[in-house]
Formats: structure tokens, C-alpha cells, sequence
């Protein structure tokens, strides 16, 4: 039995600090695209616009889909804090590690500011 058989009922939802982070998430969305799993991207900042993530999530909650939101942002990264306190749905932090601020990057969501 094939557990990961693709579903046409569930999704992931890539929501990116910036769109400077595109071409990181268009790979996330290639990888989903294997599975046969839709996968939408989304840019919104918790530190410009929590309210619009909170907008953009509650898009995808109450129609019954399960869905896996993966955030993309670096260093000071707010985005999943604000996103996983306020949804029952998993998300997964995916920093684009850079060459200059990779060790900041890769803990970016356990440093984020208070």
C-alpha cells in the first residue's frame, strides 16, 4: 500500500515573508507537484501585516481540506510564530538558508523577536 498515494482533498499553502524568496518556494511547489499534492504560494509579512496572514489562513480553514502550511522567512522570522498560534493546521518552517546568514537562518524560528 502506498501511503503517500496522491489525494485530491489535501494541499500545502508556502506562504514567503517576501517574494525574494520565490524561486526557494517554486522548488517546495515542484517537490508537491510530484506527489500529484496542489500547492499554492502566498507572500505576507507578520511584521507589516499579521492581519493579512491571518486573512490568508483563514482562506483555507472550515471547507474540510487538510491542508500543511510551510513558511518561508530568514533571520527574525515572525511568520510561523503568528501562522501556527493561530491555526489547528501543521506548519512546517523552511528557511532559504543563504551562504551570508545561514546559521541565522536555519534558527530563525526559535529566535524570532518578541
Amino acid at each position: 500500500q502506498n501511503v503517500l498515494r496522491p489525494t485530491d482533498h489535501g494541499r500545502v499553502v508556502v506562504l514567503m515573508e517576501s517574494e525574494s524568496y520565490l524561486v526557494h518556494c517554486e522548488k517546495i511547489k515542484a517537490s508537491c507537484a510530484k506527489f500529484s499534492i496542489p500547492c499554492e504560494l502566498r507572500v505576507s509579512s507578520a511584521y507589516t501585516g499579521p492581519g493579512d496572514i491571518l486573512d490568508i489562513k483563514s482562506q483555507y480553514e472550515g471547507d474540510g481540506a487538510p491542508t500543511v502550511f510551510i513558511t518561508v522567512a530568514g533571520r527574525s522570522n515572525g511568520l510561523a510564530s503568528v501562522l501556527s498560534a493561530n491555526t489547528p493546521y501543521p506548519v512546517i518552517n523552511c528557511p532559504a538558508v543563504s551562504a551570508e546568514w545561514s546559521a541565522h537562518d536555519v534558527l530563525s524560528a526559535v529566535t524570532a523577536p518578541e
